[in-house]
């Protein structure tokens, strides 16, 4: 009898370590994922787009200035210490960490210290506007869409942090999120109760503040102030019951055991 294949699911930071991540790191996520079906989503794809898409962008037109200032040739040394001045990315530790990793990225593409403008540019253009997305879906055979985020569609700029950023304004937003969490009212009321009598480092404290909020009215879970803080919420209801979820956030102890939901544990 053929044996059946794993499900698994490839939440937000895995797929940017299984894109992003040492060589060694990405070779162990690649072996985990042999004869396995695998997974993720719209959302997971959004989260993707503002966190490392935009990264790219943001580095693409830190390149595009230094350009137009009339420098040919990019120091990289010099450019990390653009991104480390961050002043259009207010400094979000997370955000810098998003920046360096698509750096680590771009200096393994181009070992050495010097690189003529445009062919960085070239290469920015094309990890933004096609190879990242590409790496994104190898391997996935099922692609979940229940939250249908507006901000995966192709008319939505992806930001910079310079110019714009990915956003989403409730008054704006057409997704089915609403809907979706609908469906799930009584066990997000019950994982509202668990958070909140959890101890401080086992949850997200943005996580259990709009818990709150859309446990009160759930039309109140659009638009980025709540539906980003829910992310991890969204992304394990939206994952089959017999798929495991694949993810290094700690958060999803919690919220999987509250949903009856399991985590794929990677082997030491």
């Amino acid at each position: 009898m053929q044996r059946q294949k794993r499900k698994i699911f490839l939440e937000t930071s895995i797929q940017i370590e299984r894109i992003l991540g040492s060589f060694k790191r990405r070779e162990q996520i690649r072996e985990n994922l042999v004869d396995a079906t695998v997974f993720t989503s719209s959302y997971v794809f959004m989260e993707f787009r503002r966190a490392v898409l935009q990264a790219v962008a943001h580095v693409l037109t830190l390149v595009r200035q230094i350009q137009y200032d009339g420098e040919n040739v990019i120091d990289l040394s010099e450019l990390m210490r653009m991104v480390a001045m961050g002043r259009s990315i207010r400094f979000s530790v997370r955000t810098i960490q998003r920046v360096i990793l698509v750096l680590s990225y771009i200096f393994s593409a181009f070992p050495t210290s010097f690189v003529e403008s445009d062919t960085l540019i070239d290469y920015l253009e094309l990890q933004l506007n096609w190879r990242l997305k590409e790496l994104f879906f190898e391997g996935v055979s099922e692609y979940i869409i229940h939250t249908d985020c507006d901000l995966v569609r192709p008319n939505i700029p992806i930001g910079d942090y310079v110019q714009n950023r990915l956003s989403c304004n409730a008054k704006n937003a057409t997704c089915t999120l609403v809907a979706f969490l609908s469906q799930y009212q009584d066990k997000l009321r019950a994982m509202e109760q668990v958070l909140t009598a959890a101890s401080d480092d086992e949850i997200n404290p943005r996580t259990l503040t709009a818990l709150k909020r859309i446990n009160s009215n759930v039309t109140k879970a659009l638009g980025e102030r709540t539906c980003w803080s829910l992310g991890d919420v969204i992304i394990a209801l939206e994952t089959p019951d017999d798929v495991y979820i694949y993810t290094t956030d700690r958060h999803f102890d919690l919220i999987c055991s509250v949903l009856g939901k399991q985590r794929f544990i990677e082997s030491i």
